[in-house]
């Protein structure tokens, strides 16, 4: 099913009729923003939420091949008859150049979704670190505290019990 958006929209009908021309499999189409909140592992490789799209139908049992029209730094870009021109400038429509492409893109879309896991790890650890440290409690004995046999707080040498104001080193005068 079409987007609305696609399926009235002449510049998009018309270089869809073109890309055609190179080869029948390929559709032009509007991808919604909102696909962003689909986690980018399960997105399609070179899909770009908020962007248009050439895709390039594939046999059942794989994946479309998603290629965002897109200007400098990914901004928007209408779906004009220059991408045309410019597919058919990088030779685009030979097979062998679009599969490199197509592997070039996965391999970019690969690294962002490794690079997203590992920032969202380091965000974890963060977070992880933080919470260990603003659990302890003053005079908690550290992180790790020794017990007797029955279980009860071994008494350390050489420390006063804390009894307000300033906890002084056992043998120190006050």
């Amino acid at each position: 099913m079409r987007a609305w958006r696609t399926a009235h929209d002449p510049l998009a009908r018309r270089l869809e009729k073109e890309l055609k021309q190179l080869d029948d499999r390929i559709e032009v189409d509007f991808v919604d923003p909102e696909a962003a909140k689909v986690p980018l592992e399960q997105r399609a490789p070179g899909l770009v939420p908020g962007r248009w799209h050439i895709i390039v139908r594939t046999g059942p049992g794989a994946d479309d091949h998603y290629f965002p029209i897109v200007g400098e730094k990914m901004a928007y870009r209408d779906p004009e008859l220059s991408v045309v021109e410019e597919m058919k400038a990088r030779d685009l429509w030979k097979p062998r150049i679009f599969d490199k492409l197509v592997n070039e893109w996965e391999k970019e879309a690969s690294r962002l979704r490794q690079q997203e896991i590992t920032e969202g790890e380091g965000r974890i650890e963060q977070v992880a670190a933080a919470y260990r440290a603003a659990k302890r409690v003053k005079g908690d004995g550290g992180e790790t505290r020794r017990f007797d046999r029955m279980g009860r707080p071994e008494k350390e040498e050489g420390v006063r019990p804390y009894a307000g104001g300033v906890l002084l080193p056992a043998g120190s005068k006050a």
